[in-house]
Order: structure tokens, then C-alpha cells, then sequence
């Protein structure tokens, strides 16, 4: 019966993956300033935020807040950027201070979700990710480095 369990996991695991749209760091980058509109100059801070939150997966979820021994939390936080449902998108119907639904904050068309992360960001700044105070905060002059990931083929090709 425990083998059964295991295998019907397994096959779960596989199909999320599937549906679920795992970004490169350059490719990410690129998308936040060429398509949303994303500052460089803080592009560092989103890119390590988003790796420390959700691992670059865009149908990632969680526990919000993700309290360590407490009781479970009716809220949860969604996507790409962790959209938290207490303040920023509602359940099942749109909400919050995006006025969106936490589901689209799941979709591989991240263009809701980044408009919402800009408003959590414009309100709290990245202190309201867990995962930037405590992966990129203490780091903040050690974040990744994106430059090469605006190079043109020709200008690699040139310096390489």
C-alpha cells in the first residue's frame, strides 16, 4: 500500500512540473525590464528575491505566513513573486490591493503577477518577502550579478 502512496506521488510531482514554468535567471531578468518594465537598478534584489521565494517557478505556492509550529494559515502565497493572498489578491475571486485573483498569480503569463510585485514592493518594499530579509538582505552586496544577461550576441562575441 506505502509503494502504491509513492508512486501516485511521484506521478503527481511529475505532472505539476509539467505545468508548472521554471525560468532561467537571464531569461527572467530579461522578461521584468523588457516586457514589465522593471528598474535595472534594483533588478538584482527582484532576481534573488524570486529565486529565494518560489525557485523561479512560476505555480509555486505556500503557507502565508510560513510560521514554524503554528497553526496552518487560511492565507497562502502564490507564483513567481509570492503574492500573498492576507493583503494582496483573494482566493477564488479578485482582491486585495492588486484587485486580482491569487490564481492568476499562478500562470505561466506572468504580466498580473509582476504588476502586483510592484505594488507590494511600492508599499512595503522587498521586507515584505521572508526570503529577501533573510537570502538577500544580509547579502546585499553579493547579489547576483546580471550584465552579462543583457550582452548581445555581438558584443559577447567581441569580448569573448
Amino acid at each position: 500500500m506505502e509503494a502504491a502512496k509513492i508512486v501516485l506521488f511521484i506521478v503527481f510531482l511529475r505532472l505539476a512540473a509539467v505545468n508548472a514554468k521554471i525560468y532561467q535567471k537571464c531569461d527572467l531578468a530579461r522578461e521584468l525590464v523588457e516586457k514589465h518594465r522593471f528598474s535595472r537598478t534594483m533588478l538584482s534584489s527582484w532576481i534573488c528575491m524570486i529565486e529565494a521565494e518560489s525557485g523561479f517557478n512560476t505555480k509555486s505556492s505556500k503557507p502565508y505566513p510560513p510560521i514554524v509550529g503554528s497553526l496552518p494559515s487560511v492565507h497562502k502565497s502564490f507564483g513567481l513573486f509570492h503574492i500573498n493572498s492576507k493583503n494582496y489578491c483573494g482566493i477564488e475571486h479578485v482582491g486585495g490591493k492588486c484587485k486580482v485573483r491569487c490564481e492568476d498569480m499562478l500562470k505561466d503569463d506572468i504580466t498580473k503577477a509582476a504588476q502586483c510585485a510592484q505594488i507590494v514592493q511600492n508599499t512595503e518594499g522587498f521586507k515584505a518577502w521572508k526570503g529577501w530579509e533573510m537570502k538577500c538582505k544580509p547579502n546585499i552586496s553579493n547579489l547576483p550579478p546580471l550584465n552579462d544577461c543583457f550582452r548581445t550576441k555581438r558584443s559577447a562575441a567581441i569580448a569573448g
